[in-house]
Formats: structure tokens, C-alpha cells, sequence
């Protein structure tokens, strides 16, 4: 029987959240050692399995896969920090840390020697790879530009403000940008902004973090594949199964890599959205609050007005 899907259709963030991970990481971390194993240790019993009841097979199949969907959903923000870098600090010494943060400040620098330098050979006039190399710099580095707005360019602050993984410091740049641009704490006012935005705008912010939800799931599941078949491949028994283990070990790897690196480009995506909605909403929330009553001058600056908002948020007075 053939499906034909409307033209109009989306896979909704359910589906991307949901039924994806929970397919991949049952395939992945859960069939596929098991099915190899079985295969080489106990042919008779795979084939038994394989020639049982199809239609139970696949719905037990299908309810394991939306359980263990389900079940990564509620390890979403654990997930999403240990890729940002917050779970590594828990994990690894300092010093490795630091060589990361390190690392994540030579890239930045590059990007900034790399766009001085065009900008002295072709002066102020605009260049595509000039405007992309500062692309680069917003999307990935916020945090230095915001320094340098402030003035404030110590290397040491710059280099422990960063963090220790690309991801992380995507996401440390979506959420300086509302600081750095209007004075707004990003992620103590979000929840307030969200209210003042439309359907369709929540629906597309849902949608491209759904995204970003899927392939941290993705990426954590192959990765998680690769060390169980790294396993394999040590305690098995025979020299070609061990080769055969290292193979499946190295596609999951690479898989895991691939996932990672469509991560960043998603989370980069998500992140001109949040972006958008500071610009586009912010006067609208600055609207709702009455500022004569919480003492804040109307003409005062608009940085100011949002940092007397959050204080007075935090520590309301009589």
C-alpha cells in the first residue's frame, strides 16, 4: 500500500523529538549489537527471531522506540548541557577544560585576524567573505563582540568566558546577543518575551528547536553505539568479529561527528530566530510594564530601563 504525503506536509517536533531518536537509539545502541552478536555467536536463535511473528516484532519494535523516545525527552536539558560544555566540567579535570576553552579562543581569534586582515587589504568597502567571516564571529563568538562594545577586552575574561565546546559557545552567543545589544538578561527575559509572539513565530522557534533536539539526541546515540561496539570489539571472541565490531564502531563514530557538526549548523539557525524576536518584541514587553511605578524614568536610557526591570523583578520594593 502506497502513502502519498500532501505537499504542504512537516514532520511536527514530536516526530523530530520523539520517534527519530527513539528509532535511532533502539537500531543503534540496543538491535544492532544485539543482531551481530547473535548472528555470529547463535545463527540458530537470530534466524528463530528473525522468522517470528512479523507483525509482533515490529509492533514491539515500534512501543520500544517511542518509550526510549520519550524516555530521551526527559533527559533533554542534561543532554543539551553536556554538549554545551557544563557537563564536562562536572566530568573532566581543569586543566583539560582550560585547553578547550583555549582551543575554542584560538578559533575565534583566527576568524577576527582573518577578517582584520581583509579589512586592511580592501578597506571598509564590503566583501562577501569579509561579511562572512563576521557572520562567523556573531554566530559563534558573540561574547567577544560584546566585549568589545563594552571595552573590556581582556584576553584571561574573554578566554573563561568562553565555552568548552563549539555548541556551547552558539549557544552562550544567542543568549549575550539581547545583553550586549539592548541591555536585556537573554535568558531572564525570554520567558516573558515568548508571550508577546505570534502563533506562527512560536510554531517556527519550536520547530527549529526541535531540531536542535533531535540530532543532540542523534549525536549522543551513535556516539553512544560507537563505545558499545568499541566494547564488543575488545571482549569478542575471534580476530574477524573483532575486525567486523571495529568497522560497525568507526561508522557510528563518523556518524556521530556528521550529526554533531548539522547540530551546530541547526543550533545556528535556532539562534537568528531568538535573535529576531528580541528585535522584533521587546518595546512590546517593555510596553506592559509600568515604569512610573516602578520608578524608572520613561526617557532614560533603554539599556538602563531593562536593568532597573530585572532588579525591580528580582527585588521588588514598597
Amino acid at each position: 500500500m502506497n502513502i502519498d504525503l500532501p505537499a504542504d506536509f512537516n514532520y511536527s517536533p514530536s516526530f523530530l523529538r520523539v520517534i527519530i531518536p527513539g528509532i535511532s537509539f533502539s537500531i543503534a545502541v540496543i538491535i544492532a549489537p544485539l543482531s551481530v552478536y547473535l548472528y555470529f555467536s547463535n545463527p540458530i536463535l537470530f534466524l528463530k527471531i528473525i522468522n517470528s511473528d512479523k507483525l509482533s516484532l515490529s509492533v514491539t519494535m515500534i512501543s520500544m522506540s517511542i518509550l526510549i523516545g520519550i524516555l530521551i525527552n526527559s533527559l533533554e536539558r542534561p543532554l543539551i548541557q553536556f554538549l554545551e560544555g557544563y557537563g564536562l566540567q562536572n566530568l573532566l579535570p581543569k586543566s583539560v577544560i582550560s585547553r578547550m576553552q583555549t582551543h575554542q579562543y584560538k578559533e575565534c581569534m583566527k576568524l577576527i585576524e582573518d577578517r582584520n586582515s581583509l579589512i586592511q587589504s580592501i578597506g571598509l568597502k564590503s566583501n562577501i567573505q569579509k561579511d562572512r567571516l563576521y557572520e562567523n564571529i556573531y554566530n559563534y563568538y558573540s561574547i567577544y563582540l560584546y566585549y568589545i562594545y563594552h571595552a573590556k577586552l581582556d584576553e584571561g575574561e574573554i578566554m573563561q568566558s568562553l565555552m568548552p565546546t563549539t555548541f556551547g559557545n552558539i549557544f552562550r552567543s544567542i543568549e549575550v546577543y539581547p545583553n550586549w545589544k539592548y541591555g536585556m538578561d537573554g535568558v531572564f527575559f525570554w520567558h516573558r518575551l515568548k508571550y508577546n509572539i505570534s502563533d506562527p513565530e512560536s510554531i517556527d522557534i519550536d520547530y527549529k528547536y526541535a531540531f536542535v533536539n533531535m540530532y543532540t539526541y542523534l549525536c549522543i546515540t551513535f556516539g553512544i553505539s560507537y563505545l558499545v561496539f568499541e566494547i564488543l570489539s575488545i571482549f569478542s571472541i575471534g580476530k574477524i568479529l573483532g575486525i567486523i565490531f571495529s568497522v560497525i564502531a568507526l561508522i557510528f563514530l563518523l556518524l556521530s561527528i556528521w550529526s554533531y557538526k548539522i547540530l551546530l549548523d541547526s543550533a545556528v539557525s535556532y539562534g537568528h530566530s531568538i535573535r529576531s524576536m528580541f528585535d522584533l518584541h521587546r518595546k512590546e514587553l517593555l510596553e506592559k510594564f509600568n515604569l512610573k511605578s516602578i520608578k524608572i524614568d520613561p526617557n532614560s536610557d533603554e539599556k538602563e530601563k531593562w536593568k532597573h526591570i530585572k532588579e525591580y523583578l528580582y527585588y521588588p520594593t514598597d
